[in-house]
């Protein structure tokens, strides 16, 4: 295992690649990823930008950990907070970087999702590898997990669906149309696990039971 040291910047590095994935899938215009749908289509109906209402949907899963573990829940768990912070803000600032990107074709989107898709899931993988902190949505997930016995694919992918239905119920009553919600965000759900253990492979990562001590 690395020292914290170097870990660290491979977090950080990891934080804003998924911050510039995330905006890049957005920015292609074929919706956005799952996790930060409800968050897209906040920012259309109130006057925050995306990466405010990222913090605060982060916040509240935050918010839902220390409730369900009480008395269990960990000091360290607070670092999740400025991790998700630092998550946010790289997300406004990667779109805001990117507003002179405006693709017409549609490979011309296409292309942009799947580069998107690719730093996305880099990013993942570095996160995964550092081991410094885990971002509330994964977070929440593995606290249901690991409190409710309930499988962590499961809890993640039942998260990632209802935020999707919230968001989209939300766009229909409140924009008239279905936003943010696209084929893209399908893409993004089957392929960026696989591009993270692909990536995670390539940095020759071994999980903490398959570490020799």
């Amino acid at each position: 295992m690395q020292s914290l040291s170097k870990r660290i910047p491979l977090f950080l590095a990891g934080v804003f690649c998924v911050g510039l994935g995330v905006s890049l899938v957005t920015t292609s215009g074929l919706g956005t990823t799952a996790v930060t749908s409800l968050s897209f289509v906040l920012s259309k109906i109130l006057p925050l930008s995306m990466g405010s209402f990222v913090f605060l949907v982060n916040c509240g899963l935050f918010l839902s950990e220390v409730f369900i573990l009480g008395k269990r829940f960990e000091k360290r768990m607070l670092w999740q907070l400025p991790a998700a912070m630092l998550f946010s803000s790289s997300i406004d600032l990667f779109m805001w970087m990117l507003t002179w990107l405006v693709p017409t074709a549609y490979w011309h989107r296409l292309a942009i999702l799947a580069v998107g898709c690719i730093v996305f899931g880099a990013g993942v993988a570095m996160e995964v590898q550092a081991d410094v902190v885990v971002l509330p949505a994964e977070a929440f997930c593995a606290v249901v997990h690991r409190v409710y016995q309930k499988d962590f694919g499961m809890v993640k992918t039942s998260l990632d669906i209802c935020t999707v239905i919230i968001a989209a119920l939300l766009s229909l009553c409140f924009l008239g149309n279905i936003q943010g919600v696209r084929e893209g965000t399908l893409i993004t759900a089957a392929t960026i696990g696989l591009i993270s253990r692909t990536f995670l492979k390539l940095f020759g990562y071994q999980p903490k039971q398959a570490q020799k001590s």
